[in-house]
């Protein structure tokens, strides 16, 4: 809400209508849970147990703006940067 995606303004008045459109969140308690500290032992050091990766790519556009968009399959892990201009260097 505090602008933190570039070129993508977010105001409380866009909260406001997508809980018209969609309805209320429907799972307040999320809310309300405090967070908790957890350790995890771990055995097999965390590059060798995910030296094996595959990464799916793919551009994305959305309101003419380039985000690069990868996920990986083993890891579920995925990001979005924008992509500021699309010039080799």
């Amino acid at each position: 809400m505090n602008n933190q995606l570039p070129n993508c303004p977010v105001s409380n008045k866009d909260k406001v209508a997508a809980e018209a459109i969609f309805g209320p969140d429907m799972c307040p308690q999320r809310k309300q849970e405090k967070s908790t500290l957890v350790s995890v032992g771990q055995s097999i050091s965390i590059p060798e147990q995910y030296k094996d990766i595959m990464l799916a790519i793919d551009i994305m556009y959305i309101n003419a703006i380039p985000f690069f968009i990868t996920t990986s399959r083993k890891i579920q892990f995925g990001s979005a940067p924008e992509i500021p201009d699309r010039t080799f260097k």
